[in-house]
């Protein structure tokens, strides 16, 4: 657009505009601004910057759809928002992997325990295939658990030679006391 420094438009891209003899005298360009958003005579969202020039003292101005110029911001935005929820959900999917990676030992090495208080006869020992802590943990608790068996049959063993010698020594003072009754009825 080109308008006097009045705000009389003098050439526009419809010259139907310029014929009628429009007058941009509350245009914010017309005003004084240098550049401002406003809705133009075409009734539409634009932005405009103006430029005098100086042979005529006419205004220069020129201006684009608001819906042209922030097309590639309002598609920055969208694309933005996209790479987040990206973002969030190979955040959750590496959240819920790594979660269920830590959690399955822990709960082999649960039910291993909990098999384990139960019943330490028929404990089998927790296969946890890891390097960090977990897997030194159940190594832990599996050489526990098998010195605790050990100490188990030792036990057991102990108390069999025990039984046995008391058998022993119950037969022997049997017999003593049967002689000693025999002894006593003969006098």
């Amino acid at each position: 657009l080109i308008t006097n420094p009045e705000g009389r438009l003098l050439s526009a891209q419809d010259m139907a505009q310029v014929t009628a003899n429009r007058q941009l005298i509350n245009n914010p360009l017309v005003a004084g601004s240098s550049f401002a958003e406003y809705t133009s005579i075409f009734d539409e969202e634009v932005l405009g910057v103006r430029e005098t020039i100086p042979e005529t003292g006419w205004l220069l101005l020129v201006e684009r759809p608001l819906e042209l110029i922030y097309a590639d911001v309002n598609q920055l935005i969208l694309n933005m928002g996209l790479v987040e929820l990206g973002a969030i959900i190979l955040a959750v999917i590496i959240g819920w992997v790594a979660g269920r990676r830590l959690s399955k030992p822990i709960e082999r090495l649960h039910q291993s325990v909990e098999a384990f208080g139960s019943d330490p006869s028929t404990y089998v020992p927790v296969d946890i295939d890891s390097s960090d802590e977990l897997g030194e943990l159940g190594a832990a608790f599996n050489m526990m658990a098998a010195r605790l068996r050990e100490s188990q049959q030792q036990m057991s063993k102990s108390n069999e030679r025990l039984e046995l010698l008391v058998a022993e020594r119950t037969a022997k003072l049997e017999q003593g006391f049967a002689e000693l009754q025999t002894a006593n009825q003969v006098q």
